[in-house]
């Protein structure tokens, strides 16, 4: 069975530690995807058996994290995750991803590494290649200020893009975090990413394939 989206949970807080309900339907074996992004600190996000995919903070210690996991079947059965998100103003989307095979390795998990660019319609590079047609592409996002986003791409082959997350934290200082999903039928390089927003200014941005195990 090919790796598909399964469904979401977003949560936002001003400050302390941020608690997402359990996406509905989560069954053991199911991987989990976290992403997180806070003013303030410079520390990634975290949470005990979670494994830090990648993480970068800007300059002005801003920071987005992707986290992961394979579904346990005490998962399962949990309400929800309280994940440490260090700083103030921050926002986070946990999705669940179905037909993994419950893998534990993380060759079956391709990104490109978070990157940081600015503007309204910001490209990022490089990319990837995934590892077998029909991989399900994840494409994340967070950016500065209050808005909507728009218009996922890739670069080669641009797939039709489903919007799974499109929510704002309108506090002391702003986040809008998006996350939309592709399945990508090629194995190939996708060459850059690109997003709209109607308003942005610094934005982070992750790429992620995921491959179910192969015999």
């Amino acid at each position: 069975m090919a790796t598909d989206y399964g469904t979401i949970a977003t949560a936002s807080a001003a400050s302390g530690n941020l608690t997402i309900t359990k996406p509905s339907g989560l069954a053991a074996g199911d991987m989990m995807l976290a992403f997180f992004a806070s003013h303030d600190s410079g520390t990634a996000a975290s949470l005990t058996d979670w494994t830090l995919l990648d993480s970068e903070a800007d300059a002005s210690n801003r920071v987005f994290t992707c986290l992961w996991k394979i579904a346990t079947s005490g998962d399962a059965a949990a309400t929800n995750f309280t994940f440490t998100v260090p700083g103030n103003e921050k926002v986070g989307t946990l999705m669940r991803v179905t037909g993994t095979g419950g893998f534990t390795d993380i060759s079956n998990l391709t990104f490109s590494p978070v990157v940081l660019t600015s503007g309204t319609t910001p490209t990022f590079t490089p990319g990837l290649t995934n590892s077998f047609a029909g991989d399900l592409l994840i494409l994340a996002v967070a950016t500065v200020g209050l808005g909507t986003t728009s218009t996922y791409a890739i670069t080669n082959n641009n797939p039709t893009w489903d919007e799974r997350a499109d929510f704002q934290l309108d506090s002391t200082e702003d986040w809008t975090m998006a996350v939309a999903t592709a399945t990508y039928n090629l194995v190939q390089a996708t060459g850059n990413y690109s997003v709209a927003f109607t308003a942005a200014a610094e934005v982070f941005g992750i790429l992620i394939s995921v491959s179910e195990n192969q015999p």
